[in-house]
């Protein structure tokens, strides 16, 4: 008899640890869940980081497509202010040219000096409105 309830005893106890192995088998499928789940949220999370730096990539290079177009027009614009620099250089030049043929005729025409100095002002009158 004794050994009866010892047996039952055992049965019980083997019972007992049975569930309790199923219980920490259940355990350990919900952590292994779990972990699945903070996975996947860092993979989302990865993918989300990936995309913005995407945008942020496309928008730097809008960025620098702006800023050579308008480093383009700047050299432009300067090209353009030296050629109108060359041509006023040019227009003085020539009025200077003008002034010293003026003079020329002034010296060889004593009476044209009036006409030298109303030629000389209206050419220096015209330099100054370039």
């Amino acid at each position: 008899m004794q050994d009866d309830a010892h047996v039952k005893q055992d049965d019980a106890q083997v019972m007992q640890d049975g569930s309790q192995v199923m219980q920490d088998d259940a355990q350990v499928m919900q952590d292994d869940a779990q972990v699945m789940q903070d996975d996947a949220q860092v993979l989302q999370d990865g993918s989300l980081v990936m995309q913005d730096d995407a945008h942020v990539m496309q928008d730097d290079a809008y960025v620098m497509q702006d800023d050579t177009q308008v480093m383009q027009d700047d050299t432009q614009v300067m090209h353009d202010d030296a050629q109108v620099m060359q041509d006023d250089a040019q227009v003085m030049q020539d009025d200077a040219q003008v002034m010293q043929d003026d003079a020329q005729v002034a010296l060889k025409r004593p009476s044209s000096a009036h006409d030298l100095f109303t030629g000389a002002t209206k050419i220096l009158l015209g330099a100054t409105q370039l």
